[in-house]
C-alpha cells in the first residue's frame, strides 16, 4: 500500500500524504514549510497583493486539510464565501484574485458542490522536486534523530543505574542475579558495538538511518529485559517504548528511507538518496 502512494503521489506524498508515519506535530512542521515554500514562489512569480493575501489563507485551508487527512496532498479546495469572511471583502475581489493564482495554479470551479473552488498545488510543489524533498526530509529527519539520541542516553543511564547497583533486584529471587549478570555483559557487548546511539553525532546517525535503529533497537531490548527484572518491585517502570512515544512513528518513517543520507559534492546542501 505504501508503494502504490508513493508510486501516485512520489515522495512527497510519502511526507505530507496518507503514507506517512510522521506524528502530528513533525507532520504539521513539514506541512508549514511547504506554505512557506508556496508563498516564496507567489512572490518571485510576482503576484499582487490582493492575490497574496488570499493564497495565504488558500495555503492554510491546505494545511487544515493535510492535519484532517485528506487523500490527495497536491489540491486544496476552498470556498470563495469563507475567504471573503476570513479576509473581511467582498466574493468578487476574492474571484478576481483567485483568477491571477489560477495563471500559475489550475482551478476547478465546482460550484454543484457547495460552491467550492479547488485548486491544483501541482505547478508549485513537484512532486520530483528534489529540493524540496531533500529540505523537508533533513527538517523532521533532525528532530527524529536528536530526540532518538537523547532518549538513548536517557535509558543508557538507567541501565547503569541499575545494573551497577551491588544488589540484586529482589533478594529472594536468587535467578535474577545469574540474570543480572547476564544483563551486564549484553550491555558491554553493545556499547562496545554502538557507534550512533551514544557516541556518534547526529549527522552520523543520519548518514545510516538504518544501522542507527539497529542500535535503539538492541538498547530498547536490553532496557525493557531489565525493567522487566525490576516490575515487580518496582511498578513504576515503564517500557522503552514508552519514552520516546511519538518518536515511534516516525521510527517507522526512517526505516522506510534508504540507509545511506549523504553529502552532495556538488552541493553543500544534505541530499536524501530517494
Amino acid at each position: 500500500m505504501l508503494d502504490d502512494l508513493i508510486e501516485e503521489y512520489g515522495v512527497f506524498g510519502r511526507l505530507v500524504g496518507r503514507g506517512t508515519f510522521l506524528s502530528d506535530r513533525m507532520a504539521d512542521d513539514v506541512v508549514a514549510l511547504v506554505a512557506l515554500d508556496l508563498m516564496t514562489q507567489a512572490v518571485k512569480a510576482g503576484m499582487s497583493q490582493a492575490g497574496l493575501v488570499v493564497l495565504r489563507h488558500v495555503s492554510l485551508a491546505w494545511m487544515q486539510q493535510r492535519r484532517a487527512g485528506r487523500d490527495e496532498p497536491r489540491f486544496v479546495s476552498v470556498r470563495p464565501d469563507d475567504l471573503a469572511m476570513a479576509i473581511d471583502t467582498d466574493v468578487d475581489s476574492i474571484m478576481a484574485a483567485l483568477t491571477e493564482i489560477s495563471a500559475h495554479l489550475s482551478m476547478n470551479q465546482l460550484w454543484e458542490r457547495d460552491g467550492r473552488v479547488t485548486l491544483n498545488l501541482s505547478a508549485w510543489i513537484p512532486l520530483d522536486d528534489s529540493r524540496l524533498v531533500t529540505e523537508l526530509d533533513r527538517l523532521w529527519l533532525l528532530d527524529h534523530v536528536a530526540a532518538v539520541q537523547s532518549h538513548c542516553h536517557e535509558a543508557k543511564h538507567f541501565l547503569d543505574q541499575q545494573l551497577n547497583a551491588p544488589t540484586t533486584p529482589d533478594a529472594e529471587r536468587p535467578e535474577a542475579v545469574a540474570r543480572m549478570a547476564e544483563l551486564r555483559a549484553r550491555r558491554a557487548a553493545w556499547e562496545a558495538r554502538q557507534k550512533l546511539t551514544l557516541d556518534g553525532t547526529i549527522e552520523e546517525a543520519m548518514a545510516d538511518l538504518w544501522k542507527f535503529h539497529d542500535e535503539v533497537a538492541e538498547l530498547e531490548h536490553l532496557y525493557d529485559c531489565v525493567v522487566g527484572l525490576l516490575a515487580e518491585a518496582d511498578g513504576y517502570l515503564e517500557r522503552f517504548g514508552l519514552i520516546w512515544k511519538e518518536q515511534g512513528r516516525a521510527k517507522l518513517q526512517a526505516l522506510s528511507l534508504p540507509s545511506r543520507v549523504f553529502r552532495s559534492r556538488s552541493n553543500a546542501g544534505l541530499e536524501v538518496g530517494l
